[in-house]
């Protein structure tokens, strides 16, 4: 497998964005990758606990595991503890940030290669093709289907890699793919007046790659409170 980042172009007109690791000191890049790796796995670990009771109704919920509902990892898609699509589309997210060039051209190529994962057909991207692009495709135990949501599907199989979606869909998809995106201490393309700016502008083009309509690609705007590690608003919460 190549392991050379993806060659992304943007599209015409779009802005490319340096690299964030090249712009921070070791021990910055040293804290971030602590950070990161606290986020992804609160965010599995999150994903596996709600993973057996997602499509239940509370009566449901309650019937089987009481009135305090569902308190300790339990079985789902066959095992305890398996990894959802949400926090497979969240990696392969995190994977896309890593890239070089226009930052959702590699995240949507990133989701292609995710798309890979789940048996779907889907365009191209230039050159090798997706399997040669990043890594995440060749871990064997990502490729299992977790009940993918049919507007990311849909929207990947036919859409174009770096192209907002074209569909209506106000989905909450986006949400649970988004959490990386809040650990870029600088992102954006660097005209954006603050950090926080630079995270809510890039969430909304990350979320378009799949969700047409705004309210979709609201949906995974940052939080009071959950900020990027580099923003001033985590900084002084720090103190």
């Amino acid at each position: 497998m190549d392991p050379d980042p993806p060659s992304s172009a943007p599209p015409e007109g779009a802005e490319e964005t340096p690299s964030v690791a090249g712009r921070l000191s070791p021990g910055r890049v040293a804290e971030l990758r602590s950070r990161a790796r606290g986020c992804l796995l609160a965010g599995a670990l999150g994903d596996a606990l709600g993973a057996p009771i997602e499509f239940m109704t509370l009566p449901m919920i309650r019937g089987l595991y009481g009135a305090r509902g569902l308190e300790a990892l339990a079985p789902a898609y066959g095992r305890v503890g398996a990894i959802t699509d949400d926090t497979q589309m969240t990696l392969f997210t995190a994977e896309g940030l890593m890239g070089v060039g226009h930052v959702p051209t590699s995240v949507h190529y990133a989701y292609l290669r995710w798309l890979d994962t789940q048996g779907e057909p889907g365009p191209r991207a230039p050159g090798a093709g997706r399997g040669h692009d990043g890594w995440l495709v060749g871990e064997r135990f990502l490729h299992a289907r977790r009940a993918p949501g049919n507007t990311c599907l849909a929207a990947l199989e036919r859409g174009q890699p770096g192209e907002p979606a074209r569909n209506d869909s106000k989905g909450c998809g986006t949400v649970m793919r988004t959490a990386p995106v809040g650990l870029l201490p600088h992102p954006g393309t660097g005209s954006e007046a603050t950090a926080r700016e630079g995270i809510f502008c890039l969430a909304l083009e990350v979320a378009a790659l799949t969700h047409g309509h705004p309210t979709g690609q609201l949906a995974p705007r940052p939080a009071p409170g959950a900020r990027g590690p580099g923003s001033p608003w985590v900084s002084s919460q720090r103190r």
